[in-house]
């Protein structure tokens, strides 16, 4: 959850930004998963943002960054750019964060490595 103090700002940059017709809104729904997605202009150029939630969708336009908790081992918050993307999420990336998922593999291959499995080449 965002600070409210925030979420008001972001939604007066939309307001202003609806009003002077620089911001498109729209809501998909493909096989029962709602993605919503706005497009808006930065210094002249469209930019368009995806999420699974309008909140998430009006924060990025605003220049709010994302986050998200981590369900990997570190259960810490932190910012969307931390965790890889992947499009068969509903936000559109991992769960777990970069550092955890490389942890991960790393025992992985390392509990593969004490079996005496072979590495792939």
């Amino acid at each position: 959850m965002q600070d409210p103090l925030v979420e008001r700002l972001a939604w007066r940059a939309l307001l202003r930004a609806l009003a002077a017709g620089t911001v498109h809104l729209s809501l998909t729904a493909d096989d029962g998963d709602e993605r919503f997605s706005g497009t808006y202009l930065r210094n002249g150029k469209p930019i368009a943002v995806t999420a699974g939630s309008l909140e998430d969708v009006i924060l990025e336009m605003a220049g709010v960054p994302r986050r998200k908790k981590c369900g990997g081992s570190c259960g810490k918050e932190k910012p969307l750019s931390q965790y890889s993307k992947n499009e068969s999420m509903p936000d559109g990336h991992c769960r777990a964060c970069r550092d955890c998922e490389t942890a991960r593999l790393r025992r992985h291959k390392a509990r593969k490595r004490a079996r005496g499995c072979a590495p792939a080449a």
